[in-house]
């Protein structure tokens, strides 16, 4: 598998990971007045920009796009997101964020609290992570190494966010192969963690959502069609094909089947790459659409991840017959029932 993952500056994980980034965020969209739809597509958007997978220079342009603004007032958004979310990162983008706010007009002198604000924040992270790599260099005796089962405890909401997204963007692939008993468990306790999170952060799904879009984690063996060309069959590339099929809306388990066991990239999968793709789709319809699709699914058994239970069927005559380790709903899926 391919684990190339985003990297980002200590200082700018300090910021949008921190509580500081949504109310940011929210203060932007409360000046433009902008729907909780539309704050979470800014996050998106610029969750995007600071993985540099959108560049600045694109942002008037996706900006009047994505929020339904007059020209003036779009041009005033763009810059409140420039001044009070890039400009204190402009060393980052190699001095775009301030070369496009002058273009528009804007003044750096007006986004200095917000450039304040932010820099008092990661100078504080800088700080607690310093003495927590101190804490760490001192000698600790040596004890006995016992093997434990690997599971996911929760710790602080930032850490489990940093976690969450470089899971997403860089080690999804085992999450969406795992199975049997012992897998199930581990998934189990990483949803627990996940839905905390998002309970105690709804916008953060937008941020996972792209960070999963952005994966370059290969799924499959064989090269897919994209856009009529050939392309490598990364988990970015399978979203794609899916959306360029299907569109962003949301999506039923029809549409899910016939992706998966008619088209032209589908068709091409065996088995075991097929319950992968499956798992990765219904993992983003979960995720891009949380709570909705958990809206009929009694709390305790609500999923980010699918989890795959180990089932034993009985044939006619009564004998066990191997585990299939398939869910009802992706039996009805790989089958086209």
């Amino acid at each position: 598998m391919n684990n190339n993952k985003i990297k980002l500056p200590q200082e700018v994980e300090a910021v949008i990971f921190s509580d500081l980034d949504p109310t940011l965020n929210r203060q932007i969209g409360e000046k433009y007045g902008l729907s909780d739809e539309l704050i979470s597509r800014l996050a998106e958007l610029l969750y995007y920009i600071f993985a540099k997978q959108t560049a600045i220079g694109d942002l008037p342009a996706l900006a009047k796009k994505s929020f339904g603004l007059d020209e003036k007032k779009t041009v005033e958004l763009v810059k409140d997101i420039i001044g009070r979310r890039l400009l204190i990162f402009d060393s980052y983008f190699n001095g775009q964020a301030v070369e496009l706010l002058k273009k528009l007009g804007g003044q750096i002198k007006d986004y200095q609290q917000y450039v304040e604000e932010q820099r008092k924040l990661i100078a504080e992270d800088l700080a607690e992570k310093a003495r927590e790599e101190a804490a760490n260099n001192e000698a600790e005796p040596e004890r006995p190494v016992e093997a434990e089962p690997v599971v996911f405890t929760p710790s602080d909401l930032k850490t489990e966010r940093e976690d969450a997204l470089k899971v997403f963007s860089s080690k999804i692939s085992p999450l969406l192969e795992a199975n049997g008993p012992d897998f199930s468990e581990i998934l189990y306790d990483y949803n627990t963690v996940l839905i905390e999170v998002l309970d105690k952060d709804p916008a953060f799904k937008d941020k996972l959502a792209a960070a999963l879009s952005g994966s370059t984690e290969k799924i499959s063996s064989k090269k897919i069609i994209l856009k009529g060309r050939s392309a490598e069959p990364t988990v970015s590339n399978w979203l794609k094909s899916f959306i360029e099929k299907n569109g962003i809306e949301y999506f039923d388990n029809l549409k899910l089947s016939e992706f998966l066991n008619y088209s032209e990239n589908g068709k091409q999968l065996n088995e075991a790459e097929r319950m992968i793709l499956l798992n990765l789709l219904l993992l983003y319809r979960n995720l891009k659409f949380f709570p909705q699709t958990l809206a009929n699914v009694p709390m305790e058994n609500w999923q980010i991840i699918p989890v795959s239970l180990q089932t034993t069927d009985e044939d006619a005559s009564g004998e066990n017959q191997p585990a299939t380790g398939m869910t009802e709903l992706e039996r009805r899926v790989l089958a086209d029932e």
